[in-house]
């Protein structure tokens, strides 16, 4: 398991360099006014999360799979160890981006009181549901159709749905009062919902992979 995640995080090095080079150039952007661009956290969580659909994309052209099955290496492990790729990575990027938002927000002198701190760990929340809600869907769909189709239908997905919230907010804004506590307990539950998710999804792409033939 960790031989088979060393090697993804060798391939994916460069774009790994490339998304910390975008970060930091980001958060000169948008750190450096008076808000704390909270956004950069789960934005950053997210993109790093979909990173896991460029590393499928390299190993179908090398024909790494083909070479890895010669392997005493079970199928489930294989699949088990994009699911933790794509969790070490979002978890990396997600530090970094708290880290950043902490270390602007210090030296611009800003209260990092209990407030700041709780909306850090509801972006980190919000970002991780994001992530796990888009890799629950593509890792499966991933292995049964291939990465252009896996990409496109989530996408798909939190397109529309980010539509119908954007709509509803404007077409009820002003008649729904939403309290603080129901969108923290909206976002929590998200992430834990998010979290079962990916468990679930991860079962689907173990029965889909061992029925795949190369």
């Amino acid at each position: 398991m960790t031989g088979l995640l060393i090697k993804d995080l060798y391939i994916m090095r460069q774009s790994i360099k490339s998304m910390l080079f975008i970060l930091v150039v980001w958060s000169v952007v948008f750190l450096g006014g008076k808000k704390t661009g909270m956004f950069l956290i789960p934005m950053f969580i997210m993109i790093a999360g979909m990173n896991v659909l460029n590393l499928f994309s390299y190993d179908r052209q090398t024909k790494w799979e083909t070479y890895a099955l010669t392997m005493p290496i079970p199928r489930w492990k294989m699949v088990l160890e994009k699911y933790l790729y794509s969790v070490c990575i979002a978890a990396f990027f997600g530090i970094i981006a708290v880290a950043a938002v902490a270390a602007a927000t210090a030296i611009k002198g800003m209260v990092m009181g209990p407030e700041f701190l709780f909306e850090l760990l509801i972006n980190w929340l919000t970002g991780v549901a994001l992530a796990f809600f888009y890799n629950s869907i593509s890792i499966p769909l991933t292995y049964w159709l291939g990465v252009e189709k896996a990409r496109m239908i989530p996408s798909v997905l939190i397109g529309v749905a980010v539509f119908l919230i954007v709509a509803l907010a404007s077409a009820y804004g002003d008649d729904i009062a939403v309290s603080d506590s129901t969108v923290t307990f909206v976002i929590i539950a998200g992430a834990l919902g998010t979290v079962v998710m990916m468990v679930l999804s991860y079962f689907i792409s173990v029965s889909v992979y061992n029925k795949k033939e190369f």
